[in-house]
């Protein structure tokens, strides 16, 4: 899932203002693009993004920086000391390379869809429905796109 802007500011550019927004403990609202996270992350959404306290958990849906791009999905495995990070979106059918711990912007903490319904991200039951939804999302897509 990428992010857009109603300003021009290169994505770069964009990443540096995102990230010292947060180092400064402020919330960020961003328009989300794509599908990699639908349905909890419908395209055209809101999604509000705060600082990470401490190292992002499985569970946790995370704004990480990758090159110039932006990307929105799950934590999906977190490698012990710092190694690694993998995100992947609900709906992918393979996780992302690996992010380094560093490349982790913040998390989201919740979601206003273009239909008006508003979510939290950051509780304990987002986090589980995600882990039991993703890969429910995963088998619809990958059927999907076999059959339709």
């Amino acid at each position: 899932m990428s992010s857009s802007t109603s300003h021009s500011v290169a994505d770069n550019e964009f990443n540096a203002l995102l990230r010292d927004a947060l180092s400064r403990g402020r919330r960020v609202s961003i328009r989300a693009l794509g599908n990699s996270m639908h349905p909890l992350i419908p395209n055209g959404s809101i999604v509000t993004i705060v600082p990470l306290p401490g190292a992002p958990v499985i569970g946790d849906v995370v704004a990480a920086e990758r090159g110039a791009g932006l990307v929105i999905h799950r934590v999906h495995r977190a490698e012990p000391a710092g190694r690694g990070i993998t995100l992947m979106g609900d709906c992918n059918l393979k996780p992302d390379r690996p992010f380094a711990v560093t490349d982790i912007l913040g998390r989201a903490e919740r979601v206003v869809t273009p239909r008006g319904w508003v979510m939290r991200l950051d509780t304990v039951p987002a986090r589980l429905a995600g882990r039991f939804l993703a890969p429910l999302m995963r088998v619809r897509a990958a059927l999907k796109r076999r059959f339709f």
